[in-house]
């Protein structure tokens, strides 16, 4: 049997999908240990004291003062497509 491996995020959460013909089934992982669609990523995904997701790109004002916690949750992003999957939003400035 064949089958397809799709790597999602749900409200947070990552997720890995596995489909087939009469099999379904899915498997949590968290989401640092999510695989990146890069090698380098340079995207900061930040978690402030209200508990607010917020990602911050290069550029950004306040990208260089951000610091990523992987043990509260935070985590480095590839694309801000990921980000947003992730439940982070981008930040005002």
């Amino acid at each position: 049997m064949t089958l397809s491996r799709k790597a999602v995020i749900v409200a947070g959460v990552s997720l890995v999908v596995l489909v087939g013909v009469g099999v379904a089934g899915w498997f949590l992982f968290s989401p640092r240990k999510l695989a990146l669609s890069c090698s380098n990523p340079q995207i900061k995904g930040n978690i402030n004291t209200a508990g607010t997701k917020i990602y911050h790109v290069l550029g950004g004002d306040f990208y260089d003062q951000t610091v990523i916690d992987t043990n509260a949750g935070e985590r480095m992003f590839c694309t801000e497509d990921e980000a947003v999957a992730a439940g982070f939003r981008k930040s005002a400035k």
